[in-house]
């Protein structure tokens, strides 16, 4: 039941979060560290506070 547009950003969320994972690391096995690393790239990528809240629901739902 989400919109397109909410589809379209949480996949960008994803791609994103992949790409800080790395390669070599299994997306089943991400952590808490992982996490975190993530919020400091978006943080040095100057992403607002909002846009980083939708990243951070679309990797949830994800993993839901």
């Amino acid at each position: 039941g989400y919109a397109e547009q909410t589809i379209y950003r949480y996949l960008h969320a994803l791609e994103q979060w992949r790409y800080v994972l790395g390669p070599d690391k299994h997306l089943a096995k991400a952590g808490r560290d992982d996490a975190l690393r993530f919020l400091s790239w978006t943080r040095g990528q100057g992403w607002k506070p909002a846009t980083v809240r939708s990243a951070i629901n679309g990797i949830r739902a994800f993993y839901r």
